[in-house]
């Protein structure tokens, strides 16, 4: 299973996904190697993609001595990496359903795009995820997310920092 996996140095961005309904599940076993593990599943929604499940994993870094002890890349860079897992698609409080695609630097030109440029350091730039009912995320604290335009469609911009990616939601549209 694809995982895309995001940098912090606080558990804020956690706390924030999970105060907007989100579901993240905490490894601990992970801190040996400078960082805690929050992860949550997702149905992939592309039907390009052979693999069904997605995982958004945020690594907060507790050491970071430690951390670059262990791994191969050499910074603070979001990637996608395999994951052996088996767990089940997690049930979003806020209705999130599924991931429509991961989002690099080479995005059409948009007001989006003028947006990344300035916000983000490297090209893995957010996670388009679909979701039952926008306005399930609009009744939480608005100062989590900006509403903004993303393919002639509503949508909310939830930035997590330059050092991870950002979580752009629509609706889903039958």
């Amino acid at each position: 299973m694809k995982t895309v996996v995001g940098f912090s140095f606080t558990d804020s961005p956690v706390q924030h996904l999970t105060d907007l309904g989100f579901s993240f599940h905490g490894n601990e076993e992970t801190l040996k190697y400078g960082y805690r593990e929050f992860s949550c599943c997702f149905e992939s929604l592309n039907k390009q993609s052979s693999d069904p499940l997605l995982h958004l994993e945020i690594r907060e870094v507790i050491d970071e001595v430690v951390y670059f002890k262990f791994q191969s890349q050499k910074n603070f860079s979001p990637f996608i990496a395999e994951k052996n897992s088996l767990n089940k698609i997690d049930q979003h409080l806020n209705g999130a359903i599924g991931v429509e695609e991961v989002l690099f630097s080479d995005i059409e030109n948009s007001e989006m795009k003028k947006y990344f440029l300035l916000k983000k350091k490297y090209p893995l730039w957010a996670v388009w995820l679909k979701c039952r009912d926008l306005k399930k995320f609009e009744n939480y604290d608005s100062d989590f997310f900006e509403v903004v335009e993303w393919r002639n469609q509503k949508a909310l911009l939830i930035p997590m920092g330059p050092l991870c990616y950002d979580l752009l939601i629509t609706e889903k549209i039958n």
